[in-house]
């Protein structure tokens, strides 16, 4: 029998990866838009929360949420830089274009390394309260 606490461990853990699958969901579809619409921030990115659920409850997490933000000033950078360039000269250039997909990879596994921590530390605490039930959780599979 897992106590309230261990169970709030375990919400928190899959709210966590959640978050993660999400902001690259976000990320991707962003991307799209950004290459064929042009950049824009339309709608909030869920970075925030995951950012802020890691640091909250997961401190084993601070250097991968660090590496997140790092990388998501960069990609706002790229955005700002993005939407000037349109703005003063038009198409954005291919050295912006280049530059999208380095910081673009950055971003996307900074997100990722903090979903497969995250699906590690379910995978522990599952071990840990259950030795029976180490599989990975239904979104990870």
């Amino acid at each position: 029998m897992t106590s309230d606490k261990e169970q709030n461990t375990e919400a928190k853990l899959e709210s966590l990866a959640t978050l993660a699958y999400d902001t690259i969901h976000w990320l991707e579809r962003h991307r799209q838009e950004c290459l064929f619409v042009g950049p824009q921030l339309l709608d909030p990115s869920p970075i925030s929360k995951l950012e802020m659920t890691a640091q909250l409850y997961f401190p084993e997490l601070k250097d991968k949420v660090f590496r997140i933000s790092s990388a998501e000033v960069k990609y706002r950078e790229w955005v700002i830089r993005s939407q000037k360039e349109i703005q003063e000269t038009g198409p954005i250039s291919e050295t912006l274009i280049d530059d999208y997909s380095q910081i673009y990879q950055e971003l996307h596994k900074s997100v990722f390394a903090v979903a497969e921590a995250a699906g590690d530390l379910i995978r522990g605490f599952n071990r840990q309260n259950n030795p029976k039930h180490s599989e990975k959780p239904h979104f990870l599979k």
